[in-house]
């Protein structure tokens, strides 16, 4: 390699601080989830700028993992429904380094979900100055947020006093991906409820409701064992109001499997009721690849 492209490389990491310039040193997520940079390839001058194609992929240990999802919220117990965010995307950043010290650079961004195990292709259009040569190296850079998080609701309504035995349980999901159907149920935490009894505080003391659940989170390993808690209760009297207590994530703990909720006091009797426990798993993070060479 002559010293001129040494020179050249040189400044190039001296701009990227060296940080990330071999593949293997990309920055890994959950599930071992990873962006990788294959070939970067010059494709010649097009419309008075460079084309550079950058092939890449995505590896995770668990079909769970998709790049480019647009976070980890999901709704609290008491919020009914939940529209997932659209999808951050991915974006693919090229830097060239040209004759005479001269660089231009370009970021082509896609508002997309991508699976694990994707290979991905990518066309950079970057600028070029009339009288400029052909760049010579480059810095490819691949940025994304891998994974997201998905929810299991156990969910019990009734009439009369809330009683378990006479109540009817169902249960429902939701998933930060943009897309519920393309999620596997192996993915999602699991809940039930187990328990409700109900205290009544005959109108000088709030009724009380203690809960009991049993709840695991997602049977993939490397999506990690922490679970995200909240739970909500809401019954109407006989009189038409309502009581409600909600209980959030940062309240109960991700271990806890029981706890007693405050509804008000009131002398009106309970004619109905509807109960949530809502168990979540978060297994995202943002992940990069960089890429330097010569063309």
């Amino acid at each position: 390699m002559s010293f001129r492209k040494l020179f050249q490389l040189g400044v190039i990491c001296a701009v990227l601080l060296c940080a990330l310039a071999a593949n293997g040193q990309s920055l890994q997520g959950i599930c071992q989830a990873k962006v990788k940079v294959n070939s970067v390839k010059y494709l010649g001058k097009q419309s008075g700028q460079d084309q550079v194609e950058v092939r890449w992929s995505t590896e995770a240990a668990s079909a769970c993992i998709k790049f480019g999802g647009g976070g980890t919220n999901l709704p609290p117990a008491q919020q009914d429904a939940f529209t997932a965010p659209a999808a951050a995307g991915f974006a693919v950043h090229v830097f060239v380094r040209r004759r005479f010290d001269h660089s231009d650079e370009a970021t082509v961004t896609k508002k997309e979900i991508v699976p694990a195990g994707s290979n991905v292709l990518t066309i950079v259009n970057i600028p070029r100055g009339v009288a400029e040569t052909d760049p010579q190296a480059y810095v490819a850079t691949i940025t994304t947020f891998s994974g997201g998080a998905t929810q299991k609701r156990a969910i019990v309504t009734g009439t009369g006093l809330p009683n378990l035995s006479a109540a009817t349980q169902t249960s429902q999901t939701f998933t930060s991906y943009p897309s519920l159907a393309t999620v596997a149920a192996e993915c999602f935490p699991d809940v039930q409820i187990t328990g409700v009894t109900f205290t009544s505080g005959n109108g000088a003391a709030p009724d009380s409701l203690t809960l009991k659940w049993n709840a695991a989170s997602a049977t993939i390993d490397c999506l990690g064992q922490v679970l995200f808690i909240s739970l909500s209760a809401r019954v109407r009297r006989a009189n038409g109001t309502e009581s409600v207590a909600n209980v959030g994530e940062n309240e109960v703990s991700g271990n806890a499997r029981t706890k007693t909720l405050q509804l008000g006091s009131s002398s009106s009797p309970v004619v109905s009721y509807r109960i949530v426990v809502a168990v979540s798993n978060r297994f995202g993070a943002d992940v990069k690849a960089v890429e330097s060479g010569n063309f």
